[in-house]
């Protein structure tokens, strides 16, 4: 395996060209290019190549010990064609049951990466649909596509071409490419349990019987309701406010708010918020948060032992909340593992906390993906 970064098309591809020349073309491809990139060209060109790949849009990329905002980044795989298989599907209401039935009849022990472009998905649902009919633990990593927040059109990409409304996925044969993995926010939640009391889909109107709206900004007053207004406040500001909620599971999963609707007086996520469901807000982390995920990181890799290479999918509220730090963090994780890395900040976030082995949707995450090849591939 190996990664390859760069702010031009063209020079990404010659550094394709010459990898290819000393090892022979590789099979498959894991992609995350800057939004405002040519991804149109990087897909005709893996497909005039006949690289099977994934890829999606982003608001900034990861290359080993590298994090920048406006390049190219990929993971090049050497596996037989028969160890994984592809799949797109258009988001819909019966898109986790599809996703879920090509899972179970693709390899009797699947593990899943995928990649999705859509606005009004409820991500949890998707992940329910496919552990029933799969199982509560399968290997189920991936994340959201972004568009350097202009929240306008998400994308993601595959031997297909290009989508906007999709998820795609590679299907891995657990017998000889397998998936191991962890989830950490650091975020710790703060104040009394809350009810939803009122709920559409992904929309929260009601808190404990009131607006939602009324009940996050008794919390964070320091929101300019005027700005607000105006649409002049960041959006993301909004998202580094999230709620930990306890999963059907018993896991605790952490989701953040995506758009506030002063005129509605809610809330809307990129997940269900079912009434019935009890959580907390969340405070505000420090920095000491990049520190205990290092220590993380540290451990796995004296449970997993060696992997031959790493995705992380991390929130755009994390490099937000970190600033100058995540760019440490980032070559930290690369020191530690030393080995090909790619990654992207992504809108949520799929994997499970290495304590439960459980999947489900994650936001302000960072989520590793560790690839192990078995049976001397």
């Amino acid at each position: 395996m190996f990664s390859l970064q760069s702010s031009e098309l063209e020079k990404f591809i010659a550094q394709y060209e010459s990898m290819k020349a000393e090892y022979g073309k590789p099979a498959l491809a894991i992609l995350f290019v800057n939004a405002d990139l040519d991804m149109h060209g990087l897909n005709q060109f893996l497909i005039s190549e006949g690289v099977d790949h994934i890829g999606a849009s982003t608001a900034g990329e990861i290359c080993d010990d590298h994090f920048e905002k406006g390049i190219y980044s990929g993971l090049f795989l050497y596996i037989p064609e028969e160890a994984y298989k592809f799949v797109s599907l258009p988001i819909n209401a019966g898109a986790g049951n599809d996703f879920g039935m090509f899972i179970k009849d693709a390899f009797d022990k699947p593990a899943v990466y995928s990649l999705i472009a859509s606005k009004s998905i409820e991500t949890d649902l998707l992940i329910r649909d496919i552990q029933k009919l799969t199982d509560e633990k399968i290997p189920l990593y991936g994340g959201l596509a972004m568009d350097n927040f202009k929240f306008e059109k998400y994308t993601v990409f595959s031997n297909e071409g290009l989508m906007h409304n999709n998820l795609v996925a590679i299907v891995f044969d657990r017998t000889m490419v397998d998936l191991v993995g962890d989830a950490y926010s650091g975020w710790e939640s703060l104040g009394l349990t809350h009810e939803i009391t009122n709920s559409i889909g992904n929309e929260l109107l009601e808190i404990d019987g009131q607006p939602a709206t009324e009940v996050f900004l008794g919390y964070f007053n320091y929101f300019d309701i005027d700005k607000l207004a105006r649409g002049e406040e960041v959006e993301f500001s909004v998202g580094n406010h999230p709620i930990m909620v306890e999963e059907l599971t018993g896991a605790k999963s952490i989701k953040s708010p995506v758009e506030i609707d002063l005129e509605r007086q809610s809330l809307k996520f990129y997940s269900s918020v079912p009434i019935g469901t009890k959580f907390k807000f969340c405070r505000m982390p420090d920095t000491s948060i990049s520190q205990k995920l290092l220590e993380r990181q540290e451990k796995l890799k004296d449970h997993f032992g060696d992997l031959d290479a790493l995705i992380i999918t991390s929130c755009v509220g994390r490099n937000l909340t970190l600033g100058p730090f995540f760019e440490d963090e980032i070559k930290s994780i690369h020191d530690i593992w030393d080995i090909p890395m790619t990654g992207f900040l992504s809108g949520g976030e799929i994997g499970n906390p290495f304590e439960s082995g459980i999947s489900c949707f994650h936001n302000v995450s960072s989520i590793i993906t560790g690839f192990k090849l078995l049976n001397g591939q």
